[in-house]
């Protein structure tokens, strides 16, 4: 049986902090091994055990702000650091679309 998961980025992850994913694991005892000390700098838990559908709905939770803030952090350079306006764009339009489908 399959084992759900749903994170939440630390600050350690800069422009992601806050926004909620999820990831299934073969078991708890799989997930354990994995969750190791690097993995918490990264990600803390938001809930685990839990339906694939509890962690679509735990997703949609993420805060707009943090939305913006991980769209600005990929539309940035790696290298140079500027941002790439059209990858900003494109992620904004992806954010708005998002929040109209929630109502």
């Amino acid at each position: 049986m399959s084992y759900n998961v749903a994170f939440a980025y630390t600050r350690a992850t800069k422009g992601y902090e806050g926004v909620v994913t999820w990831s299934t694991f073969a078991s708890k005892e799989d997930f354990d091994q994995w969750y190791d000390d690097s993995i918490k700098e990264q990600r803390r838990i938001v809930a685990e055990g839990v339906s694939v559908e509890q962690c679509v709905q735990l997703v949609r939770l993420t805060p707009m702000a943090c939305r913006y803030a991980a769209a600005f952090q990929e539309a940035k350079n790696p290298d140079t650091g500027e941002l790439d306006i059209e990858i900003f764009v494109r992620k904004m339009l992806e954010i708005a679309t998002l929040n109209a489908e929630r109502g």
